[in-house]
């Protein structure tokens, strides 16, 4: 059990860190991810929260990925992923049920999950933080409470200055295709087999009373 606990607290701290980071590089794409959710849900008013969202979200991910990995402030970081969790997991199945928004943006633009995947994601994570919440009072840190406050500390500061940093200036790394330095002729080739995109145009006519559905080929042009 000590080795799955250990396996565990590895899955969990690399998977939000990394998450919490690549959030960090891109606080505005994760704004905009925030404002689809809201105008999905008919939460347009919070509209104004999406940004500092954004922010507190990726903060709270990294800092709770370190706390598992590392094992400072060990419980807290438990108990933030717990929630995190909890929160997440219910609501990506309400979202690969409707899929309001295609994209969760769970890791930024750095890896594009469908609802469903991210749902699966999260229940192998729920699981295996289950697990670790059980034994959470079995695992020994050998570091002082105040110097595992001050390194938190210090992290927290640095991720909210790395944030703002790619919010000032251009993110450090750009996930997206079109990135500066891309040549975007060559990204707009189509690979040879690709499937090519399908256009379908429908006319919808009504007369007497009666609607029928027409195409290109034949609709009533004469009529």
């Amino acid at each position: 059990m000590k080795i799955f606990r250990t396996v565990s607290r590895i899955i969990i701290g690399l998977v939000f860190i990394f998450s919490g980071v690549v959030k960090a590089i891109d606080p505005l794409g994760s704004a905009y991810k925030f404002h689809d959710y809201f105008q999905a849900f008919n939460l347009g008013f919070l509209n104004g929260l999406s940004l500092p969202l954004a922010i507190l979200l990726s903060t709270i991910e990294f800092i709770a990925g370190i706390s598992v990995l590392t094992g400072l402030k060990l419980k807290t970081g438990i108990w933030l992923v717990m929630i995190l969790l909890t929160i997440f997991t219910p609501l990506t199945f309400i979202l690969a049920l409707t899929n309001p928004v295609s994209d969760c943006g769970c890791f930024g633009d750095a890896i594009q999950l469908t609802n469903w995947q991210t749902f699966g994601k999260n229940i192998v994570l729920f699981f295996l933080m289950i697990v670790l919440f059980k034994g959470r009072n079995n695992i020994e840190i050998h570091v002082s409470i105040s110097t595992q406050w001050a390194v938190i500390s210090v992290m927290t500061f640095l991720i909210i200055v790395f944030s703002l940093v790619n919010l000032r200036y251009l993110p450090v790394i750009d996930f997206l295709p079109f990135k500066p330095g891309v040549k975007i002729a060559d990204k707009m080739i189509v690979p040879e087999n690709a499937m090519v995109d399908e256009y379908l145009t429908t006319f919808i006519y009504e007369k007497d009373g009666v609607k029928k559905e027409f195409n290109l080929n034949n609709y009533p042009a004469n009529d």
